[in-house]
């Protein structure tokens, strides 16, 4: 890992013995997750809450989805692991890239092990992702191609190898994955998490409506959907 990756991680409740990292999403930063860590606590996990490179406190001269996985393996490391990890919209991409990633791009050397992943709102397939992206930048079709471009250079390999669930089933683990998200979702259609269930018995899915991509995090109905989840793993 690079030493001069450098960003903000804050802990909470210490003295549990289970552990669980939580990553926001993209152009967000961690006091946004504060409902998710409080339901963290409140079910006795220790939380690790990371600000992502060029995210919140964590100052960077470009924002990198390799820098991102790259921080949650150094997480990983220094807290000697995590039993559970929970991310919204791109953070949630992130960690399952990081369950599998190492095997298609040479210079990440690990991947992050978990015993269950909590994805809320994520983008599953990579394209969604690049879609999104593409759109907020205002990219035109030859603009969206060219990052495209960019992503396979960056990585050394086609962006379909970088797709989740492509990792998954051609690089399978025992991780269990719980998708919570809205069947009206106008940012991250519910087809994404719809798509993860190709991988069959390992993932399971929490629908909700009408709360939309951003409030489905302070909701209190989804807050009760991932309690139940909590509950059915602890």
């Amino acid at each position: 890992m690079e030493a001069s990756l450098k960003f903000k991680v804050y802990v909470f409740n210490p003295d549990s013995s289970k552990k669980a990292l939580v990553v926001h999403g993209w152009m967000s930063k961690s006091i946004y997750m504060t409902k998710i860590i409080q339901k963290l606590i409140l079910n006795d996990y220790m939380v690790v809450a990371v600000d992502l490179p060029g995210h919140g406190a964590s100052p960077a001269r470009r924002v990198s989805w390799k820098d991102s996985v790259k921080a949650l393996l150094k997480v990983q490391e220094h807290f000697n692991g995590f039993d559970l990890a929970l991310g919204h919209s791109y953070g949630g991409a992130m960690i399952l890239n990081a369950t599998g990633i190492a095997h298609e791009v040479s210079d990440i050397e690990e991947i992050l092990k978990l015993k269950n992943i909590v994805m809320i709102a994520s983008p599953v397939k990579i394209q969604t992702a690049i879609n999104l992206f593409a759109k907020k930048m205002g990219l035109s079709e030859y603009e969206g191609d060219k990052l495209i471009s960019k992503i396979e250079e960056e990585s050394g390999t086609t962006v379909d190898k970088l797709d989740g669930v492509y990792l998954q089933k051609t690089y399978p683990t025992d991780t269990k994955i719980h998708c919570i998200h809205d069947v009206n979702d106008k940012i991250i259609p519910f087809e994404d998490a719809s798509y993860l269930q190709e991988l069959g018995d390992s993932v399971s899915l929490s629908r909700v409506r009408n709360l939309g991509h951003i409030s489905v995090i302070y909701d209190s109905k989804a807050m009760g959907k991932l309690n139940e989840h909590l509950l059915s793993i602890s």
